[in-house]
């Protein structure tokens, strides 16, 4: 936190977004959350990270403060981490698909959760905001609602968009079969994935096993690396 410049972490996007107008009245666990994530990160010397679009920024900063790190102390302790997207790196909101879509979200019509059961996900799909075209066209920068439909389709089914888009061009009111097909992509590959989720929290014995091993593993990693980080400092005993 002693190398996190306050001006880079006030140009945070998720910063601005969230505190809006209230800046002065927002917490330090928001301003101060992009070093929380560059220290779970560098902790544990990590060199690739999965993130959405919207933590690219907190990932550069995590590459800033490594090569700040490094040069100040003249030492490689950190390897400079890279993300990794998805091709579809962004997924927007089923009730207000100008917005990406959020776990934190109080509309639960807005996502779609990995444990929602078959029947809540056709009831979300059903409730997506589209538009009143009848026919879809390839100008879909405006019509975020069905741009969002086709980007979840396109991403479960491997399906280029372009094919998509084709496909549903000359339907009237496509928007039923669109939400059908996105519907039936979703519960094939959300099915498996519940199904095991079902599984592994209904066992508590294994749950419990790992996570005392996934601590230990993960403290001894940590320890390892504040012991490289107290010998550069000057710091170890």
């Amino acid at each position: 936190s002693c190398l996190a410049p306050i001006g880079q972490l006030k140009r945070m996007h998720q910063w601005k977004s969230k505190s809006g107008n209230e800046k002065e009245n927002s917490n330090l666990g928001l301003f101060s959350y992009p070093v929380l994530m560059a220290a779970d990160i560098l902790l544990y010397k990590s060199t690739h990270v999965p993130v959405g679009h919207d933590q690219l920024q907190h990932i550069e900063l995590t590459r800033d403060l490594t090569n700040l790190f490094n040069k100040r102390y003249n030492n490689d302790v950190f390897p400079l981490p890279e993300s990794i997207l998805t091709d579809t790196a962004r997924i927007m909101s089923l009730r207000k698909p100008q917005e990406k879509m959020s776990k934190s979200d109080k509309m639960v019509n807005s996502r779609i959760d990995l444990t929602d059961s078959d029947d809540t996900i056709a009831l979300k799909i059903r409730k997506a905001v589209t538009d009143s075209n009848s026919f879809l066209t390839h100008g879909l920068n405006e019509r975020h609602g069905v741009r969002n439909l086709i980007d979840i389709l396109s991403a479960l089914t491997d399906t280029d968009k372009s094919t998509l888009i084709e496909r549903y061009g000359g339907i009237e009111y496509f928007t039923r079969n669109l939400k059908s097909d996105t519907t039936d992509a979703l519960i094939e590959h959300l099915k498996p994935i519940r199904n095991r989720y079902e599984d592994i929290i209904s066992d508590r014995a294994y749950l419990n096993d790992i996570l005392r091993n996934g601590s230990e593993k993960a403290k001894e990693i940590a320890e390892e690396t504040m012991s490289d980080v107290h010998k550069v400092l000057g710091m170890s005993l």
